[in-house]
């Protein structure tokens, strides 16, 4: 479970999942790597394997995610992954 909270304007990198992702928006808006906007009080769930980034608008976006596993592409985030112990 993960409860996160991003700074306007924040690209996270495409990865993917081995299991289910679902995401549920509590605050703010997102677009995913596909061009569909998600928005607070929506519910989103990925399928295992799918393979996404975000991009945050103009303003905070708060969300709380339920992941199964992931595989993060952006070399910096997999090295920090890999010295977290994911």
């Amino acid at each position: 479970m993960v409860f996160a909270r991003f700074a306007p304007g924040t690209r996270f990198p495409k990865h993917r999942h081995n299991g289910v992702e679902t995401v549920l928006v509590l605050e703010g808006v997102y677009a995913d790597s596909d061009g569909v906007v998600h928005r607070a009080g929506e519910l989103r769930e990925w399928a295992a394997g799918t393979r996404h980034g975000f991009r945050v608008s103009n303003e905070p976006c708060i969300f709380a995610s339920v992941v199964f596993g992931r595989e993060v592409e952006a070399l910096p985030l997999r090295l920090l992954a890999r010295a977290l112990g994911h």
